[in-house]
């Protein structure tokens, strides 16, 4: 059965890939091509749960307006694609051969991957149905939205305080379910393992286009040794996912950006290399802007993930798009974003005033918020249990390692790739400091709020902060470059 879902799965993510590919494609080499497959898994996923949930709310899940909605989709898909293939030139950029760095990384990236992928078996082995909040927050929706008619509405009644959560892993599954004719918990797993994959796939394939096959291996290295984050992702969360659509974003807008300066590569002050570079085929400038359609759907897709989602969805906006006022193409721009999260977060607003119209209020009056924000015990409390949290990590070596290279390396010389790294890197802190506010203010018990939350929250944040920090250092080969001349 864990075939069968798994194939039902990737039917959205191969109708993805093609408008994808084209829109995006910036070689023909395995980087790019892995990073369109990755970008596609996840968007063709949640493009699945926004089908399903707009037959639920059009037709009552009938297979007629299922396979409507379905094939609605697909030809705006296909009319994407095709006038993505009449579009534009290719320009030419170096791709370099692997070195004896590149290949010693890859083997360690193969060993960590072992140990990160066989963890997440494991956790899966252990508690095949997920952690509680997986079963209290998403699975036990899908039954009544796979089933259609009128019982889809059922997890919406007045007995369920979690009705206005956000439906993508709730609908996913049910899709998933509605095809394959009955229930199988190998659905809700392969969702996580895609998702788990893609992630580390893109994080990979994104710093290999913008900054190097070496950048690349390194980011993966540094999420590939993280088993926290393989570990919530075997308990079928969706802070995973959720992780999964922010790194999307934050990709798709710096790339973007390198789009628009014609694909200016980081420098290869070595004349050898230079020399010895092969010339590849690339998207012109004038297609970038699609990207930021593709941004924006990974961003609204964020939002109909999780309740965070909405709070990065905010964040991202004011950090990139807020300048976008200043002239009239940047305003263009800000159109395209808007067009892409148009769906994701239509059908969010319409959950929250059709199916939630009465939510959970468990919020503090001001006087309760301001004796909170000046209460000192609250501060330690909350520091306490980000150090005890770091420290306590397996993976904490990273906490010395990471901070000692980019002390070692200093920031890279392209200037397009510091930039995007900035604004990614002030979205994962405004969203950091916008956390321990949250927790700061929480009407809940503090600290059994900060023990289990604290970390599915930093893992959220963790593949972004990954991708801004390689973004914005200098790769090992620009360093000794720069050393030997």
């Amino acid at each position: 059965m864990r075939t069968a879902a798994l194939l039902t799965l990737l039917v959205p993510a191969a109708v993805t890939l093609l408008p994808l590919s084209a829109t995006l494609r910036t070689a023909q080499s395995s980087a790019p091509r892995l990073l369109c497959l990755a970008l596609a898994i996840g968007l063709g996923l949640g493009l699945g749960s926004c089908a399903h949930v707009i037959a639920l709310a059009l037709f009552d899940g009938t297979w007629a307006g299922l396979g409507a909605v379905d094939a609605a989709i697909g030809l705006v898909l296909v009319g994407v694609w095709w006038l993505a293939r009449r579009s534009g030139r290719p320009m030419t950029m170096p791709r370099h051969r692997w070195s004896a760095l590149d290949v010693g990384l890859a083997l360690a990236c193969l060993l960590a991957a072992a140990g990160f992928f066989g963890l997440f078996e494991t956790v899966v082995y252990r508690t095949p149905h997920g952690g509680i909040d997986a079963i209290a927050s998403w699975t036990w929706k899908a039954p009544f939205l796979a089933a259609g008619g009128t019982r889809w509405r059922l997890p919406f009644g007045d007995f369920s305080r979690h009705r206005d959560y956000p439906l993508l892993l709730s609908a996913g599954i049910a899709r998933a379910w509605r095809y394959m004719g009955g229930s199988d918990q190998a659905v809700p797993i392969s969702i996580a393992f895609l998702f788990l994959i893609a992630t580390a796939a893109l994080l990979f394939g994104a710093l290999h286009a913008l900054r190097g096959r070496t950048v690349g291996l390194l980011g993966a290295l540094c999420l590939l040794g993280t088993p926290g984050f393989a570990w919530h992702a075997g308990s079928l969360l969706a802070d995973g996912v959720l992780s999964y659509f922010m790194l999307a974003s934050l990709v798709l807008l710096a790339y973007w950006q390198r789009a628009q300066s014609g694909w200016r590569v980081g420098l290869v002050a070595d004349e050898t290399a230079r020399a010895s570079a092969q010339s590849v085929a690339v998207v012109p400038p004038a297609k970038g802007s699609a990207a930021l359609a593709w941004a924006g759907l990974a961003a609204g897709l964020a939002a109909w993930t999780k309740r965070e989602g909405l709070l990065f969805f905010g964040t991202l906006v004011g950090v990139y798009v807020a300048g976008s006022l200043r002239s009239r193409s940047r305003l263009r721009a800000a159109g395209w974003f808007a067009i892409g999260a148009a769906v994701p977060l239509a059908l969010l607003r319409w959950q929250h005033q059709t199916l939630a119209t009465r939510r959970f209020t468990g919020g503090r009056s001001l006087l309760e918020v301001r004796a909170a924000v000046t209460d000192p015990s609250r501060y330690a409390d909350i520091a306490s249990a980000y150090w005890g949290l770091l420290l306590g990590s397996p993976s904490r070596w990273l906490l010395l390692a990471l901070p000692a290279f980019v002390l070692l390396m200093g920031g890279t010389a392209d200037t397009d790739a510091r930039a995007a790294a900035r604004r990614a890197g002030a979205v994962v802190a405004l969203l950091a400091v916008m956390q321990a506010a949250i927790f700061l203010t929480t009407p809940a018990p503090l600290v059994w709020h900060l023990s289990t939350a604290l970390d599915r929250l930093l893992f959220q944040l963790w593949p972004s902060a990954i991708f801004a920090l390689f973004l914005w250092t200098a790769s090992p080969d620009e360093r000794w470059s720069d050393a030997d001349a």
